[in-house]
């Protein structure tokens, strides 16, 4: 995985994905920029539950 996708995938973790809109408004604060959201965001949306499941693992 693309590591803008990793790290825009650990935003979803974080924030969780719901609103779509809330979400990139949050992505665009975090400094990236709209092109990246959009290239990444797709990956990281399918990453997201198996990285929530490997953070909550002890």
């Amino acid at each position: 995985m693309h590591q803008t996708a990793y790290e825009i995938a650990l935003y979803v973790v974080l924030k969780g994905s719901d609103d779509m809109e809330r979400l990139r408004s949050t992505l665009r604060r975090a400094t990236f920029t709209s092109d990246e959201i959009e290239q990444h965001l797709p990956a990281a949306l399918a990453a997201a539950p198996s990285l929530k499941a490997r953070m909550n693992r002890p």
